[in-house]
Order: C-alpha cells, then sequence, then structure tokens
C-alpha cells in the first residue's frame, strides 16, 4: 500500500522554478542563427544479454547483426539504447564506425550493468554537454532509487551540436519501471515528473529537446500524457489521488509531440517483437519532441521517416521490442 512518504518525497522543485524556466523556454531561437534542419532519431531497447529468452528472441550472439542492421538500414543520426550493457554499446559503435559514430553511457548501478547509452553520429555532430540522473530523491548519486522501487532507473542526456551551423539541441534518453504492482505506474508518474523538472532547467533552454525511452506505458497513461504536457487528473482511485496531487503542485513545464502519433494518427501499432508470434502488443516505446509554440510549423514530423520497424522476414527479432525511428525538421 502506498504511504504518505510518497506523497512527500522529492518535491525540491517549485511552480516559481518551474514557470521560471518555461518561460525562458520559450524564447525563440535568433533569427540569425543558423538551422537545425533535419534528424532522424531512433529508440530501442536492444535487450541486454544475462539470459536468453529462446521462445520469443535468442541470446545476443544470434541478435547482433541484425540489431546492428537495424541501426543501419535506418541510417539514423541518434539512438537512445535500453537495457544495454556497455559492452553491447561499444560494440555497435565499433561496428558501425568509429570515426562516424560516438557512444555515452554509465552503468546505472546497484550491481545493475545496464545503461540507457547514447550513439549519435559525430561525424555531423559535436557533443558540447552530457550528464547522467536517477530516478531518486538523490537523482545525481549513482544508483540509487525511490524507497520500493527497484532496479535503480536512470535517464542519460546529451546536447548535440550540429558541426557546420553551430545549431544545438538535447537528446534525453531513459527506460522507465516495469512491473504491474501497485507502486510501478507510480514511480513511472514520478519518473515523468523528475525528468520534465531537469528538462525544464537545462542550462540553454532556448535549445529544442527530444525525449527517447522504453517507458513502458501507453500514450494514454499519467507518465507520457504528462510529458506530453497533459493534465493527469483522471486517473481513478488512490493512484489517481496521488498523481493528481503532484499534478497540481507540479504541472507539465511543456508540451511534446509524440511523433509517431502525429505522423501515423489512428495508428494502434505496437513495438514488442517476439519470434513465436505476430502480436505487436502496445506501443510502450516513444520519441517526444517539444512543440514551444502552439500551432506552429516546426517541428515537422516527417511521415515517410516515421516508422517502428518490422522484424526481418528470414532472420525474426533483433530485440524484443521493435526500434522506433522518428525524422524531424526543426527551424
Amino acid at each position: 500500500m502506498m504511504t504518505s512518504r510518497f506523497l512527500r518525497a522529492g518535491r525540491g522543485c517549485t511552480l516559481l522554478g518551474i514557470s521560471a524556466a518555461l518561460i525562458a523556454g520559450v524564447s525563440k531561437r535568433p533569427s540569425d542563427e543558423a538551422p537545425l534542419g533535419k534528424v532522424r532519431f531512433m529508440t530501442f531497447n536492444i535487450r541486454h544479454d544475462a539470459a536468453n529468452k529462446p521462445e520469443d528472441v535468442p541470446g545476443w550472439s544470434l541478435r547482433a547483426p541484425l540489431v546492428l542492421k537495424t541501426i543501419r538500414d535506418e541510417q539514423v543520426d541518434v539512438v537512445g539504447l535500453q537495457e544495454t550493457f556497455i559492452w553491447q554499446a561499444i560494440w555497435l559503435r565499433k561496428q558501425l564506425g568509429e570515426s562516424k559514430w560516438a557512444d555515452f553511457g554509465k552503468e546505472r548501478g546497484g550491481n545493475q550493468p545496464e545503461s540507457v547509452s547514447i550513439l549519435y553520429r559525430q561525424d555531423r555532430y559535436d557533443r558540447i554537454d552530457g550528464g547522467h540522473f536517477w530516478l531518486s530523491n538523490v537523482p545525481d548519486m549513482m544508483g540509487t532509487a525511490w524507497e520500493g522501487m527497484s532496479p535503480p532507473r536512470m535517464v542519460t542526456w546529451v546536447r548535440l551540436q550540429r558541426e557546420d551551423t553551430k545549431a544545438s539541441f538535447y537528446v534525453y534518453n531513459t527506460h522507465f519501471p516495469s512491473g504491474s504492482d501497485e507502486n510501478a505506474p507510480y514511480f513511472r508518474f514520478r519518473g515523468a515528473e523528475l525528468l520534465a523538472q531537469r528538462i525544464a532547467a537545462r542550462s540553454h533552454p532556448g535549445d529544442t529537446f527530444v525525449i527517447l525511452g522504453d517507458l513502458n506505458t501507453t500514450r494514454g497513461q499519467p507518465p507520457v500524457r504528462y510529458l506530453r504536457g497533459l493534465s493527469d487528473c483522471s486517473e481513478p482511485g488512490l493512484l489517481g489521488s496521488m498523481i493528481c496531487g503532484r499534478y497540481l503542485e507540479n504541472p507539465p513545464p511543456f508540451t511534446t509531440l509524440d511523433a509517431f502519433a502525429v505522423a501515423h494518427p489512428g495508428d494502434n501499432s505496437g513495438t514488442h517483437c517476439s519470434n513465436r508470434s505476430s502480436g505487436d502488443g502496445s506501443r510502450i516505446d516513444f520519441v517526444l519532441v517539444w512543440k514551444p509554440v502552439p500551432n506552429a510549423v516546426y517541428p515537422k514530423i516527417d511521415a515517410t521517416g516515421t516508422r517502428i520497424v518490422p522484424p526481418y522476414s528470414n532472420a525474426g527479432c533483433a530485440s524484443d521490442h521493435r526500434a522506433l525511428v522518428a525524422e524531424i525538421e526543426f527551424p
């Protein structure tokens, strides 16, 4: 059963601080600054190699070429990896070409070697900042988690700068808690809240940002609704009242677009993949992009370049998740 300490914990960010960050964040990029242009993003839970699930997907040694092929074939610029051992990210970077690609990540700690590493095209973008934080009351302490949440969960972020135009943007990559016990949905909402607070407080609030992640919930549930800038006071029961209380204290500081939903309205395709069935489950993987000005032309989501990558017909699933790709044009 939830206790009142959950309601009290982690409320260091005041409405005043968020409002100030929001006001600053709405500022437009200077008109004389060169554009960022089109960027292709991918979010991809590649599954670690701690154990095989032969009924769904085989071990890494058999899947690694498929993961590599997925990233290469989609010709992306930035990849948010989830459930990834550091050595897997390094292997992918080496196979993709060390002169072209770079990786940035850190183990989540707590005897958990997984990461949410980010791969990016270093021949196109320079990493000018980056870091990590954990979903906890002490987010900057490695391996920490809220009481009752296990294992630790984290966010890895980078600020990238386009080499030719010097336009810059942020990328945040995460993997929210899984499970269906009574605490998991609440922890996912807390994760969305902390992520939003950190984004709102970024050091360059005029830079656009993109959230990549396996959020372990669907777009209609409170965590994703919060990150999209929508109200979260419609959830029933005790969980709903707790989430509503947090929402009223810390309303969403920004609005984002769900890239796949914008590109393909009404498409209910999922991102699960299994070699034993053709079902794709629900879509729990997301590319969310900041929408600073309502009804503005930008950012533009390219429908042709935005898709859920299907399994290879002759080889099966690269992971138990399907990669999601979004092509986004910025001013």
